[in-house]
């Protein structure tokens, strides 16, 4: 039998249910950073090569991100930014709110946690640029930053709605009423204005924010939860 497409390493016996980050460096290499229990893997696409071995850390990571060479942990109320695997800085999400989502976006990243705040640090010195609460009634299921909208991130809700906030001033931009389903996953499509969501029924929504209207919809064999979307970017 030819083995010419046979897998040649599944990355899922090496992590847990937290999703996967992943970041191209420098245009040239794709790493993927993967969570183990109490520490992360770092991996290269090329051959799916272990790179990068994290220390034990004192809680189970529930949340991960990745910018270049910064690998960013959510473990517990706190914040792990390496270089690599080494520790640069340590920050505290808040007080009282456990991480529950990571997102790398340019220099910077959002951290979402339990207590519904949602903060953005500086990715190279920790520095807390703002901090807000999201309303009554939204737990955030689901965070992207939609393409061309500058300062903006865009938040998908269990509750089933989304939310699209600017970041700079800390206002409720937009709130897009729901789907008929709570929302599972969300990512930005290549082009302005569109967005994929995933829905807990299986149904997966093309969503037009400048028009707020959907463009199609389509949906997995068995109603199963979307657990991750992602676009083609190859023509």
């Amino acid at each position: 039998m030819s083995r010419v497409f046979a897998p040649f390493r599944a990355v899922g016996f090496v992590t847990t249910e937290v999703p996967f980050a992943v970041t191209r460096v420098k245009d040239v290499d794709t790493f993927v950073l993967t969570s183990v229990g109490k520490c992360f893997h770092d991996y290269s696409t090329d051959k799916l090569r272990l790179e990068v071995v994290g220390p034990q850390l004192p809680h189970k990571i529930r949340a991960l991100a990745k910018c270049g060479g910064y690998n960013i942990i959510g473990c517990g109320a706190e914040i792990f930014v390496f270089k690599r695997n080494q520790l640069r800085y340590t920050v505290t999400h808040s007080a009282l709110g456990k991480v529950t989502h990571l997102l790398a976006c340019g220099e910077t990243f959002l951290s979402v946690g339990r207590d519904n705040t949602l903060s953005l640090f500086r990715v190279y010195t920790g520095e807390r640029l703002c901090q807000l609460t999201l309303p009554f009634g939204t737990t955030c299921a689901a965070l992207c930053l939609p393409t061309g909208y500058v300062n903006k991130a865009l938040l998908g809700a269990r509750q089933g709605h989304m939310e699209l906030w600017n970041l700079r001033t800390r206002v409720l931009v937009f709130r897009y009423e729901g789907f008929g389903s709570p929302i599972t996953a969300l990512v930005s499509g290549p082009v302005v204005d569109v967005v994929a969501v995933g829905l807990e029924n299986g149904r997966v929504m093309l969503h037009d924010l400048g028009a707020n209207a959907t463009l199609f919809h389509f949906e997995h064999h068995s109603a199963t939860p979307v657990t991750a979307l992602s676009f083609r970017n190859d023509g």
